[in-house]
């Protein structure tokens, strides 16, 4: 684990959902296996590894190996998340020390968000079946932003409408494009080694092994 001074409390702490919230990764890649074998494309979880964290406008033609139009792209995309959301109804559950993190926050008063490239649809149902939905002053998704990560604007987004400065808000973050997504909107960013590991994490201000050291930091 990669510590850092602490010189004070964050005034929020912003959210990744997929790999800090809750593990899944195994679901996606079913749905997205399920998409491939629809149209005689072999992927494997090495493969998808690479891919995992990607907004589906990029990953679907990394997918099928070529350009697509958009349609299409909407399409696979759309096939694909619905079938995600069948693949977790009833499924979820939170990573290690999130709950705990949420509450402890949530006593303190210090603000919370939850920041994903993955659709609304996808983050209510997650948020919901976990408990969590009303644990957040605000969650945001692919479809409440023009930019996605690695572009800071959904963090930008998100600290404004929790009214905190970008300076006094921190990121957890499983993924490189998060993680400089978060940089970039002048965030200290905490990396989790949970989908990814910890020395291709390095860039971070921190990098824990999972969410409950990040607790154990704040409460120490």
């Amino acid at each position: 684990m990669k510590r850092f001074p602490l010189d004070q409390m964050p005034a929020a702490i912003l959210f990744d959902m997929d790999g800090v919230l809750c593990d899944t990764q195994p679901m996606h890649l079913l749905a997205f296996q399920e998409l491939a074998r629809r149209h005689d494309i072999n992927l494997s979880a090495e493969q998808f590894k690479t891919m995992f964290g990607m907004e589906n406008r990029k990953l679907i033609p990394k997918l099928f190996g070529r350009p697509l139009p958009e349609d299409e792209i909407r399409e696979h995309a759309d096939w694909k998340e619905a079938r995600y959301r069948q693949l977790i109804d009833g499924q979820i559950e939170l990573m290690r020390g999130v709950a705990d993190l949420v509450d402890w926050l949530r006593s303190r008063g210090i603000g919370r968000a939850v920041a994903s490239s993955a659709p609304k649809a996808n983050v209510e149902q997650i948020l919901r079946s976990s408990g969590l939905i009303d644990h957040f002053g605000t969650y945001l998704a692919s479809e409440d932003v023009t930019h996605h990560k690695p572009h800071p604007e959904i963090y930008l987004t998100a600290a404004e409408l929790l009214g905190v400065e970008p300076a006094r808000a921190w990121v957890i973050e499983d993924s490189l494009h998060g993680i400089e997504a978060g940089q970039r909107a002048g965030m200290r960013v905490l990396a989790v080694a949970t989908t990814h590991p910890a020395e291709e994490l390095q860039v971070a201000d921190a990098v824990f092994d999972n969410v409950a050291q990040i607790l154990d930091m704040l409460k120490n």
